[in-house]
């Protein structure tokens, strides 16, 4: 027997990268372009996100920056083909891919937006904390000592002195 097949569009999430030649104004028309071809094939956008002006890792088709884009869409999977068709041949974009995803809601992805700021804003004060460590030594070596180096401290003191008692003793063979 086979499974029943769900009546569900499949989710997909595109993520391109539109060439820096452009001003942010101008980069409306190409992703209107984009979201119309979706919904021109059968498609919905669920979710879009403008990341805005970034660097790049490295320099694709000598471009350093890129306006970066994502989408959520309904889309089925045979009409998908068309949009990387569309994506690729475009001279506008200079990169682009395409995930299946686990549909969400807009509450689900604007909560894990949320999860992912908590995270950078930890990241963020971790590494002010220790730069002010690094710029700051004196206050380090005002903060008393933990209890395990006391411990330390103590035991290789006694260890010390046995060490002493035994060198100072007669030597047990004559």
């Amino acid at each position: 027997m086979a499974k029943n097949k769900s009546s569900r569009l499949p989710r997909y999430e595109l993520l391109y990268i539109v060439s820096n030649k452009f001003t942010a104004e101008e980069t409306e028309p190409i992703a209107q372009k984009i979201e119309n071809l979706i919904t021109a094939n059968d498609g919905t956008i669920v979710y879009r996100e403008n990341w805005g002006k970034r660097r790049m890792s490295y320099p694709i088709k000598g471009f350093l920056f890129g306006y970066y884009r994502l989408l959520e869409c309904d889309l089925a999977a045979d009409k998908i083909a068309e949009v990387e068709r569309f994506l690729r041949l475009s001279s506008d974009i200079l990169r682009h891919q395409i995930v299946k995803r686990q549909p969400r809601t807009v509450e689900e992805i604007l909560a894990a937006k949320e999860e992912i700021a908590k995270r950078e804003a930890k990241l963020q004060s971790d590494k002010t904390e220790a730069e002010a460590k690094k710029n700051n030594p004196e206050k380090e070596a005002a903060t008393p000592a933990s209890d395990s180096e006391e411990v330390a401290k103590k035991h290789d003191q006694d260890i010390d002195a046995k060490i002493d008692t035994l060198i100072n003793e007669e030597p047990i063979v004559k």
